[in-house]
């Protein structure tokens, strides 16, 4: 079973034993992080990130929901479609990210058939160290493992940068999420 991570807990769906396996070394994160020359200040904790609730409210460019097919070099096409993304900071270096999404493998010759929305939610800590937060999931999602997510803080934006190996040919995942202050 090929793993489809795209984020935090974020959108791992399964895709058939015929799609192969998704390396966990090649999904290389592209998350920019300042180099600053260790002081005695910088070596102090960080400080944890605010609780409260962050919403995912661009991807790749778009507003939610967002979709998008992708297809493989054996010529099957993988279909997306992204409905809502929550991630939850709590107290203790904690987290949680719910997504509610779609994911579908048509086999190469097949009609497209739409696929049904399922929900997720992962669990973990994070770690901080300048503008870069890393999750690290503690649980599994219902398509199994997720490997850490790397992203840039950024005001009150939280992005996060992936590229990935859907099929042999490379996906490049874009999110931004907003706190949102009406909920804690």
């Amino acid at each position: 079973m090929l793993r489809f991570s795209i984020l935090l807990p974020v959108l791992a769906a399964a895709l058939p034993a015929s799609a192969g396996r998704l390396p966990t070394t090649a999904v290389p994160v592209a998350a920019v992080t300042p180099t600053i020359e260790p002081s005695r200040a910088s070596r102090a904790p960080q400080a944890a990130l605010p609780t409260g609730t962050y919403i995912t409210t661009v991807v790749n460019g778009a507003g939610l929901p967002y979709s998008t097919r992708h297809a493989t070099k054996a010529g099957n096409t993988h279909f997306l479609k992204l409905e809502d993304g929550t991630l939850r900071i709590l107290p203790g270096r904690k987290f949680s990210a719910t997504f509610r999404y779609a994911h579908e493998v048509t086999q190469k010759g097949r009609p497209f058939r739409a696929p049904p929305t399922v929900d997720d939610v992962v669990r973990g800590r994070y770690t901080i160290s300048g503008s870069t937060v890393t999750f690290i999931p503690e649980t599994k999602s219902k398509q199994g493992r997720v490997d850490p997510i790397v992203s840039t803080l950024s005001g009150a934006e939280i992005r996060i940068e992936r590229t990935m190996d859907i099929g042999g040919n490379p996906f490049r995942l874009r999110m931004t999420m907003k706190r949102d202050p009406r909920f804690l």
